[in-house]
């Protein structure tokens, strides 16, 4: 079965490393890119920049494991996200639901 964007919605099971801190721990999770640009748009008017904040103006790698439908049709995967911070550092967001047309594989 297929959801949206042609993603094989079957479990599929892998040991590798999906990014360097997080690795598959189940059977149907799935290496993705996340273009959280879709999520996030730039806003209008910028206040300025924050020197440990979100760097939300990229795609990200991405686990996904698994995919909802909601009550009009449309496709909603279970992600977690690897975002970087403007500082350099990482900060992993787990079980995210995030629309299909950000999502793509990898």
């Amino acid at each position: 079965m297929q959801g949206s964007g042609g993603f094989d919605i079957e479990p599929v099971c892998s040991s590798m490393p999906l990014v360097e801190t997080i690795y598959l721990i189940s059977c149907s999770w799935r290496r993705i890119s996340v273009d959280v640009r879709v999520l996030f748009p730039p806003p209008a008017d910028r206040a300025g920049e924050v020197p440990d904040g979100l760097v939300v103006d990229d795609v990200v790698p991405g686990a996904l494991e698994d995919w909802l439908r909601t009550t009009s049709g449309d496709w909603i995967g279970v992600v977690t996200l690897l975002l970087k911070r403007r500082d350099g550092s990482n900060y992993r967001a787990h079980a995210q639901l995030i629309p299909a047309q950000a999502l793509r594989p990898r």
